[in-house]
């Protein structure tokens, strides 16, 4: 049998320096709707495509630009471009749909755009119950055809997340409407007021299935895109500026300038990125803008994996033994495995001793070495959960191989013994261990004790689906390894330790002001931490 061919990846990248205005569309006053060109759209499209193709060997994006050239009559211009790589709603609508049509479940597909974005008036009949729809301005927004509404975007990415595709959307655009212009550049229009919609506006939604539920108008704060199945990240929040900058005479989008100068120096091929990660060194890079992401977060940037922590911890290596400064407190066994970080080394060692608030572990000269090339920075790669046997009940609709696969995928997870239970009649519902119920559309439900997932039903916010066994194995083997982990976490609270902790917390009302309960509103209270003796 031949092997399955490997995942492909796909990117659609659109940069809007040049708007086009030809006063097709107006304003309720009569005035003809313009937009301002940008100067850094097309250098954030180049400087993307470069990357990929550097460090993704992504060849081939599809790009659609328009860059601003040089007339006498502004008026008049046009890109420098060939119209079929305009940006506008028409060529924007057919790279999705290529996308559609050539990609299969495991592809993975990357949406980026940098331009104007504004609030328009709903259309007649759209799925969203918000005054204002947020959307994309296209090329020829102004010469009478449509913007990429939100609801509209969210159509083409559900289809393409029914297919199975891994998606990525990255938008550096405000979202906002309104005069956000105080003297620098932001990609969102200035000084609009209402603009009517015109019939071609209205023709989209004859044009468009739109499936009408209630996730639809719960998402207005990720940009009404159901993040479930993918990763979206926005460059400011909905009602902020989205900035241009200009570094060494080039213009570029702030957040995606700062993205790529992130990514640069901590490549994902050798250093762990997620989207969380990514989110957090943005937002310490950018000034007045506040970096979102939505969806899956955790995932590592550009791929389908998810590490099982990303947070790396500083080793001290004395005489052949890496001392970790972690302990029973925060739940470490002994032979909990720790590797490098970034992971990029066959490295791994287990914890033989564990104290209070350190744990040890006596390794190789190769290991050490290994670890100080790594400036001693390691993180977990499969975590014990002492003595006892890790046990999950599987419904047995999905079959032998998967509960297989979960299996292998649990071990490369969790050191201590796992059992994978065929879930019958032998099992109350209500039993203490989690288990995974099928949900009818190739997706996992995990439930479990109400102590740890926190109420009756399902755990909130999973979407566990995989293009196969092997992948629906695997994010739910991550999932029941993080729930498995908190589990340990909140058994903390009975364990018993050998010593007090070496320092006490006190917290009350400040200036030693009469204590109340519950405190009374306004109540300042001070915290103290106290060193023990």
């Amino acid at each position: 049998m031949a092997a399955p061919a490997p995942p492909k990846r796909f990117a659609l990248l659109v940069g809007i320096d040049l708007y086009l205005n030809d006063s097709s569309r107006k304003f309720e006053n009569g005035n003809p709707v313009s937009l301002s060109n940008l100067q850094g759209c097309v250098n954030d499209v180049q400087a993307i495509k470069e990357f990929l193709r550097n460090e993704f060997q992504l060849s081939k994006p599809s790009v659609l630009t328009s860059s601003v050239t040089e007339s006498i009559d502004k008026e008049l211009a046009k890109p420098e471009e060939s119209p079929d790589r305009w940006p506008t709603f028409a060529n924007i609508k057919r790279e999705f749909d290529a996308v559609y049509d050539h990609a299969r479940a495991g592809d993975l597909f990357f949406f980026h755009f940098s331009g104007h974005g504004a609030r328009l008036d709903p259309i007649d009949g759209s799925p969203t119950r918000s005054p204002k729809e947020p959307s994309l301005l296209t090329m020829d927004f102004c010469c009478g055809n449509p913007a990429v509404r939100g609801w509209q975007l969210n159509v083409w990415l559900k289809r393409l997340n029914e297919k199975k595709i891994q998606i990525i959307v990255i938008l550096d655009s405000c979202h906002s409407g309104g005069s956000w212009r105080t003297g620098g550049r932001f990609r969102t229009p200035e000084g609009w007021i209402t603009i009517p919609n015109l019939p071609v506006d209205k023709e989209v939604i004859k044009e468009t299935t739109v499936r009408s539920n209630n996730r639809d108008v719960q998402l207005d704060k990720s940009w009404s895109i159901n993040p479930e199945g993918f990763t979206l990240m926005a460059a400011c929040g909905s009602n902020e500026k989205a900035a241009e900058i200009t570094i060494n005479g080039q213009a570029g989008g702030a957040f995606t300038h700062a993205l790529l100068a992130y990514l640069k120096q901590n490549k994902p091929s050798a250093v762990t990125v997620t989207y969380r990660t990514l989110r957090d060194q943005i937002a310490q890079r950018v000034t007045e803008q506040t970096p979102k992401v939505y969806g899956r977060d955790r995932l590592i940037f550009f791929g389908n994996k998810e590490p099982f922590s990303a947070t790396p911890l500083v080793v001290k290596i004395e005489d052949g033994i890496v001392f970790l400064p972690i302990g029973k407190i925060h739940g470490v066994q002994q032979g909990s495995e720790f590797t490098t970080y970034p992971p990029t080394s066959e490295i791994a060692f287990a914890i033989d001793y564990v104290d209070n608030f350190q744990c040890s572990s006596r390794v190789s000269f190769d290991c050490t070495e290994t670890l100080r090339r790594h400036h001693c920075e390691v993180i977990p790669s499969r975590w014990s959960l002492g003595d006892g046997t890790f046990q999950v009940l599987v419904d047995p609709s999905p079959g032998n191989k998967f509960r297989g696969a979960l299996y292998r995928c649990l071990k490369n997870l969790i050191v201590s013994n796992i059992d994978v239970i065929v879930l019958d009649g032998n099992h109350k519902p209500d039993s203490n261990l989690l288990r995974l119920e099928n949900r009818g559309d190739d997706g996992i439900y995990i439930l479990g004790p109400e102590v740890l997932i926190g109420h009756k039903g399902p755990v909130r916010g999973l979407d566990i689906k995989g293009a196969n066994i092997e992948e629906l194995a695997a994010k739910s083997a991550i999932a029941l390894a993080h729930l498995a982990r908190f589990g340990q976490i909140l058994d903390l609270r009975n364990g018993p330790f050998q010593e007090l902790a070496p320092f006490e917390l006190k917290i009350g009302p400040e200036n030693n002001a009469p204590s109340a309960n519950p405190f009374p509103e306004g109540q300042k209270s001070s915290i103290q931490t106290v060193l023990a003796p």
